[in-house]
């Protein structure tokens, strides 16, 4: 069953449905609060990110132009199925809220199952070129009674979830400390919540021990967190420490990358990992299912 689920949720060739800018943003002020491979960590980037990319007002409403404007990078064909979807998606919505009510998560799971929605209609009607053919897709592609539909629904809902999952990753940052950095952070910036993220990363950082002097990250005692673990996790992360750090630093253009003075490298760096890690997950503690293979081997959630 697992195999025909997966292959189900890959018939149709998707493309990413926000930009880097909304992702690395998401990702900066979720990954100090949750475990990127916990369900809630999914429900938060997905309602995170549809509100940074402007397709869930303030009041909760879709914005239907803002999603079909970003739609405009893709091919014709494209658009069109995933606009339509988004429109009837939209029309449903009071619907969908109606099932969120009955679900309990850290946040609200509403652009979560909108998502989803968008999703099946675009499975439903996916353009030619981008259909992939084969023995479980051709059957879909043939059409299903509504109690199947049903069931497809349930499976493809399942897979959002799935992906959260894939590998099992570990705190490194101490959660009363953080806690209290938030705290702290919060009270200083209570409008803006993105400088309150930065100090906040800058602040648990200083504070456990990680970085030294203005910002140099003291590898040997954020590498000496994960002691407890695994030789294999162990390794991982510390490639992942690695690696990070060349990617991230630097204010960048016209100090693009500081926030009142603090630079946003923290969260940046903190994000790093988590997606490093992910990529090299030690075989012990990733799930060898199939979209989860998919995730591994770059299947795109958002732009590059």
């Amino acid at each position: 069953m697992e195999v025909y689920s997966n292959e189900v949720f890959s018939c149709c060739r998707y493309e990413p449905f926000c930009n880097r800018e909304a992702s690395d943003k998401c990702s900066s002020e979720l990954n100090p609060q949750l475990p990127t491979g916990s369900p809630d960590y999914t429900v938060c980037y997905v309602e995170c990110v549809h509100r940074a990319m402007g397709y869930i007002s303030d009041d909760g409403a879709v914005e239907v132009a803002k999603y079909v404007q970003f739609l405009e990078r893709y091919d014709k064909g494209y658009q069109m199925v995933v606009g339509s979807a988004v429109k009837y998606c939209a029309s449903i919505q009071d619907d969908i809220r109606r099932d969120v009510e009955l679900m309990e998560t850290k946040c609200n799971a509403f652009a979560l199952l909108f998502h989803v929605c968008v999703a099946q209609l675009t499975l439903k009607s996916c353009p030619a070129d981008r259909w992939l053919k084969g023995e479980i897709c051709d059957k879909v592609k043939m059409g299903i009674t509504p109690s199947q539909r049903k069931r497809l629904n349930r499976i493809i809902r399942a897979q959002a979830w799935k992906i959260a999952t894939c590998c099992k990753q570990e705190l490194f940052l101490d959660s009363g400390m953080l806690s209290s950095c938030f705290k702290t952070t919060d009270a200083e910036f209570p409008d803006n919540k993105l400088e309150s993220v930065v100090c906040a990363f800058d602040c648990i950082y200083r504070d456990m021990g990680f970085l030294e002097q203005e910002y140099d990250i003291n590898v040997e005692k954020l590498n000496a967190c994960q002691a407890a673990h695994e030789d294999a996790y162990k390794e991982t992360f510390a490639n992942a420490v690695d690696h990070c750090p060349d990617d991230q630093g630097g204010d960048g253009a016209g100090g693009r990358n500081r926030v009142n003075g603090v630079q946003l490298v923290r969260g940046k760096f903190h994000a790093c990992i988590a997606t490093h890690v992910m990529k090299n997950c030690p075989a012990e503690r990733w799930d060898g299912g199939r979209l989860c293979d998919r995730v591994k081997n770059g299947a795109p959630i958002c732009d590059e």
